[in-house]
C-alpha cells in the first residue's frame, strides 16, 4: 500500500509543477526557459513511471487471466506479475476412514 501512495503523490506534484509551470508562461512577461523545461521533463518522467504496472494476483479461476490482459488492454505497461495466492503447507487433509 505503501507504493500506492508514492505513486499517488508523485503524480499529484507532477501535476502541479505543470500546471504552475504553465500559469508562469501564461502569466509572465518573459518565461524563464530553464524552469519550464524542468518542470515539464519532471512530470513527463512521472507519467511514464505511473503508466508501469505491478500486478499482484490472488486466488483462483478464469478470472485472473482475463483481468491481467484487460489492464494490459487499458494502455498500461506490465512489469511484473505476482501470484500471491496462500498455498498450504500439508496440502488438504486426507478424509477419515470409513467405519463399519
Amino acid at each position: 500500500m505503501e507504493n500506492v501512495w508514492i505513486a499517488f503523490g508523485l503524480t499529484i506534484f507532477a501535476g502541479l509543477a505543470t500546471g504552475i509551470g504553465s500559469a508562469i508562461a501564461f502569466l509572465a512577461k518573459r518565461s524563464n526557459y530553464r524552469f519550464l523545461s524542468i518542470s515539464t521533463g519532471f512530470s513527463a518522467g512521472v507519467m511514464l513511471y505511473v503508466s508501469f504496472v505491478e500486478i499482484l494476483v490472488k486466488g483462483q479461476g478464469s478470472g485472473r487471466e482475463t483481468a491481467i490482459r484487460a489492464i494490459e488492454g487499458a494502455g498500461f505497461e506490465i512489469k511484473s506479475i505476482q501470484d500471491i495466492t496462500s498455498v498450504p503447507h500439508n496440502g488438504c487433509r486426507p478424509p477419515k476412514r470409513r467405519r463399519v
